[in-house]
């Protein structure tokens, strides 16, 4: 399969629209294609990554692996579904999965956490704390925890980054570390939080060096900045997180 130039063109702008980052690139790459990307096209920017990426899928006989791959990565993407269309490679491609839509006034916002897998026990409290706003319907809540059994668990949760009303970005020093935390998760989501499509929360957990960051210009919470750990009563600090969660959720929907 070769592209014309305006498929070429309108397949290199899908790209970037539903990778926006190196990192997203990257992932995509190494999950759908198995190939490292940087010996596919390294240097240059990410538009001319995009290019290269393109050029050697034809070559190699790969371009409907491609789009499918990335596609089945970010199933919701309206550019990707319209090259895949145009390319008769639709009927192969999956379903769109949840999209980034404006959040109606009967549905509650869902949270994703993004976290380190070493605070994983922080998490667990956190969403306990949270089970009463999920119960009178402020919010409903989301991690890698509830990928199902035969999902595609690395789609699943790109998927549910793009379309998430709120993220909570569960800061320690291990999630600062994390290269898909930090460098995927934290960067996609202040991306949506400077186009207005989410609202975005870091939340202390462990101390840590976070004030150079590029989320260290959100409020964060406890309200105190003071991480969780560093309380005497972690209960009265997941209080503190929960109600500033339900403040900041109900501003921000009576915005939309």
């Amino acid at each position: 399969m070769e592209l014309t130039g305006p498929q070429f063109q309108e397949l290199q702008k899908a790209l970037l629209g539903a990778f926006p980052t190196s990192a997203l690139l990257t992932q995509m790459v190494r999950f759908q294609l198995g190939e490292n990307l940087a010996a596919i096209a390294e240097g240059g920017g990410l538009a001319n990554t995009v290019f290269k990426l393109i050029e050697w899928a034809e070559s190699q006989g790969r371009l409907a692996e491609l789009v499918t791959g990335a596609l089945k990565a970010n199933p919701g993407n309206p550019g990707l579904r319209a090259c895949a269309a145009q390319l008769g490679l639709l009927a192969t491609a999956p379903t769109p999965g949840p999209t980034s839509t404006p959040v109606s006034k009967d549905k509650p916002p869902e949270i994703f956490y993004s976290y380190a897998p070493s605070d994983k026990s922080l998490r667990d409290k956190l969403e306990t704390h949270l089970k009463l706003l999920q119960r009178q319907g402020v919010i409903t809540g989301w991690h890698d925890g509830k990928v199902e059994a035969g999902q595609d668990e690395n789609a699943e949760i790109l998927s549910r980054l793009e379309s998430a009303d709120v993220i909570l970005l569960l800061i320690s020093a291990d999630f600062i570390a994390s290269d898909v935390c930090y460098s995927v998760q934290m960067e996609r989501a202040m991306e949506r939080q400077s186009a207005g499509n989410a609202l975005v929360i870091p939340i202390l957990l462990r101390p840590c060096d976070w004030k150079d960051a590029p989320f260290s210009k959100l409020k964060a919470l406890p309200s105190n900045d003071t991480a969780v750990t560093r309380w005497g009563d972690r209960d009265e600090a997941f209080t503190d997180i929960a109600r500033g969660i339900r403040s900041a959720v109900e501003r921000w929907r009576s915005r939309r």
